[in-house]
């Protein structure tokens, strides 16, 4: 029989300070809206430490498809070099597609801290679409011996956190 030792623990890893860190997408999965028939793009992301062993924080972020929305989606992609080769491309966006398309991919945000029901959270404040100096391609940082973007079926990964804690 296995054997459990109490830690009083908290239960989640601490929220990190607002700033720029590298997300890595550990799901992805279309959920429907609260109380709604209405499909959304469900992801949940962690925080990728550059600088430590550390789990980083994971934090979720909902995509819808109505017309004010999909800009959100175009930037999301984007930010994680997944989106369509050309202008105007149609994707059918299914489980599939977003598992062996988008789940594990890596890509820049700039986080905000907010207070939930006494507890601060992450929240992606806008993603980072370009890479420079500040901002290097995250795909060899984390895919060493891949080519210089790794495709979204390799292995996830290392779970861990950002930059600046």
């Amino acid at each position: 029989m296995p054997k459990y030792t109490y830690n009083d623990s908290e239960g989640s890893i601490p929220a990190v300070p607002g700033g720029d860190y590298i997300l890595g997408v550990e799901k992805i999965y279309l959920k429907n809206k609260k109380n709604s028939m209405i499909q959304q793009i469900c992801a949940e992301l962690r925080v990728l430490p550059l600088n430590s062993d550390a789990q980083g924080p994971l934090l979720y972020e909902y995509f819808g498809f109505d017309a004010n929305q999909q800009w959100a989606i175009d930037v999301f992609l984007k930010a994680l070099k997944r989106q369509p080769s050309a202008k105007g491309a149609e994707i059918d966006i299914n489980d599939e597609w977003l598992k062996s398309t988008v789940q594990n991919s890596l890509g820049w945000a700039t986080l905000k801290t907010e207070e939930y029901e006494g507890v601060q959270k992450n929240r992606v404040a806008r993603w980072i679409t370009t890479v420079d100096a500040k901002h290097p391609d995250p795909y060899p940082i984390f895919y060493p011996d891949q080519a210089k973007q790794a495709p979204a079926t390799k292995a996830a990964p290392p779970a861990a956190g950002s930059t600046d804690f």
